[in-house]
């Protein structure tokens, strides 16, 4: 069962990485405990050569990153599923494509489960997109400049 979760993972891990022109492969090592996770990001296919994660830039390790706890989504239950600022290192490119991972993942699982996404970015535009979906904007907080 554990050789098969982990197949699982490593699939949908490469199937989300796939939607930015990434690719990558987790290995697990169920022996010593390990999780590896190696990544290509030239998404030009000039180089074959896959990175460990503490290479990537910021935007690319948190993109990468969500892929992998969508991976895990895919293979736990659980009625709720929340992120935090997940996207506050990224860049205009990959949160277009984690957002649109993230919201197509909840939609595609509506019936079963409740998503929370916390975002400091603007989400109104999915509204017209998805009829089932509830956004709140909250106001921006006070903040006193002369402290």
């Amino acid at each position: 069962v554990v050789s098969t979760q982990s197949t699982g993972i490593n699939y949908f891990f490469i199937m989300n990485l796939s939607q930015r022109g990434y690719t990558g492969k987790l290995r697990v090592d169920h022996d010593k405990k390990l999780l590896e996770m190696q990544l290509n990001v030239d998404t030009s296919g000039a180089s074959q050569d896959t990175h460990d994660v503490r290479s990537l830039s910021g935007g690319e390790r948190s993109f990468s990153t969500v892929c992998f706890i969508c991976s895990l989504w895919n293979l736990m239950e659980s009625p709720f599923r929340c992120l935090d600022e997940f996207d506050v290192f990224m860049d205009l490119m990959n949160r277009k494509v984690a957002m649109k991972l993230l919201v197509e993942h909840a939609v595609q699982n509506q019936q079963l489960r409740q998503y929370i996404l916390f975002t400091p970015q603007d989400m109104s535009h999915f509204n017209k997109k998805f009829k089932n979906m509830k956004i709140m904007q909250l106001e921006a907080p006070e903040r006193n400049d002369d402290e």
